[in-house]
């Protein structure tokens, strides 16, 4: 399924050549975006948009972080829903059905089991901009930063007042003990792209302003090569990796938008908390039809393949 996958967000990347670019990031209005299936032991702090099964048993919504978002929705979920699930503030909507269990709806919201379709309307135009947005931050070069290691500590320094950029590898994490961010209070985002198709998160603690809520609010990781994602040590900051499988034994503390997940650790607050006036950045907003055309063009197509491959 990993070749389909990445052929999917290939295809949505290939035809957001064609989208305009109008307005801002929307990372700061959730906790999780997933395209695919989530398996989930832990909790999710905020709003949770899940494009595939949500299985197994978790807790959502115990945070509002949203800054612009005026649904009631705290939990979209795409397809079927099997286990039991605590949903503490606002609506649960599902397009799937109750395989097994279902959800305790702890903050007095309403349980909706909705159409596929009305499901899907809401959660693809999110998941062309989070695509769209992962491609616009991967092609942008250094920009207001720079990186050193000393001590065993790998610190990353951003300067810019609306936000600065820094790309670096997956092998520039191994080896360094601890991370810690240099922003002065004045600066905006940072950007940390990261190149590398599967990714160990897994060596080294985040250390000094990095563990504050003023500092992670401001940091974006895109991962937007990653094709797995395994996180074994707490990462301070957002999570871009829209066509990644992520596996978390320890807390993202941030935004988290990805292909699919097993959730065997919290994610938690705050979501990257920069508006479009911060990072100067468009938010993408495609046409809705000729994307919903796009869509169904695009599965046929997958289908067709995938008989092939199997005939």
């Amino acid at each position: 399924m990993k070749r389909y996958r990445k052929l999917i967000i290939q295809s949505i990347s290939a035809y957001l050549g064609f989208v305009t670019f109008t307005s801002a990031t929307i990372l700061s209005d959730f906790s999780l975006f997933t395209f695919g299936d989530v398996r989930i032991s832990s909790q999710v702090e905020g709003n949770s948009f899940i494009g595939g099964d949500l299985t197994q048993s978790g807790t959502f919504a115990t945070r509002d972080f949203a800054t612009s978002s005026t649904n009631p929705d705290s939990v979209v979920i795409g397809g079927d829903v099997s286990g039991n699930f605590n949903i503490n503030r606002g609506n649960v909507r599902y397009g799937g059905s109750i395989l097994n269990g279902g959800f305790n709806m702890n903050g007095g919201g309403s349980e909706i089991n909705d159409t596929e379709a009305n499901v899907t309307a809401i959660i693809d135009p999110i998941g062309a901009e989070i695509v769209a947005t992962s491609n616009f931050f991967s092609g942008l070069a250094n920009a207001n930063s720079s990186s050193i290691v000393a001590n065993n500590t790998l610190t990353i320094n951003g300067t810019g007042s609306t936000f600065s950029v820094i790309n670096l590898e997956s092998s520039d994490f191994t080896g360094v003990a601890n991370i810690d961010y240099n922003l002065s209070a004045d600066s905006g985002a940072l950007i940390i792209n990261v190149a590398g198709t599967d990714i160990d998160f897994n060596s080294a603690n985040f250390i000094g302003s990095a563990t504050q809520d003023a500092t992670r609010s401001r940091i974006l990781f895109n991962f937007f090569e990653a094709e797995t994602l395994d996180v074994t040590r707490t990462i301070e900051g957002s999570v871009l990796a829209p066509g990644a499988h992520l596996t978390i034994s320890s807390a993202i503390n941030g935004s988290v938008a990805v292909s699919s997940a097993i959730l065997n650790a919290e994610i938690r607050g705050p979501t990257f908390g920069r508006n479009q006036d911060d990072l100067g950045l468009p938010t993408i907003i495609p046409e809705l039809a000729n994307f919903s055309l796009f869509a169904s063009m695009a599965c046929l197509a997958l289908a067709i393949s995938i008989r092939r491959q199997r005939g």
